[in-house]
């Protein structure tokens, strides 16, 4: 189920890195869920783009749950990420972990 969930992603966010960034908010410390048959992060968030309040969920799949801890430690609540949002629908959005690098 690994594989699907990464297919998934890949076909909804293809072209992502293109997308505007927006600074966002981790709202919640992130869920850890078993669904699909793999270990997958929840971290949900907020943002704001042109004065307009979104919020999102992202969801990472992981092949081992070992490899959980370190990833959550990025993604406590009130931590700033920069997230990537649809031009053409803002509330469409996701992370990408090498936007992450030095920010927070």
């Amino acid at each position: 189920m690994y594989a699907l969930k990464i297919a998934i992603r890949f076909f909804r966010f293809r072209g992502c890195r293109n997308w505007p960034s927006a600074t966002a908010t981790v709202t919640a410390l992130p869920l850890t869920t078993g669904g699909w048959g793999c270990p997958t992060v929840e971290i949900p968030y907020k943002y704001h783009i042109d004065g307009e309040p979104y919020t999102g969920l992202h969801e990472e799949p992981f092949l081992l749950a070992n490899s959980l801890g370190e990833y959550i430690a990025q993604f406590t609540a009130g931590t700033s990420i920069v997230v990537r949002t649809s031009p053409s629908q803002r509330e469409i959005s996701t992370i990408l972990e090498n936007d992450q690098m030095g920010v927070g």
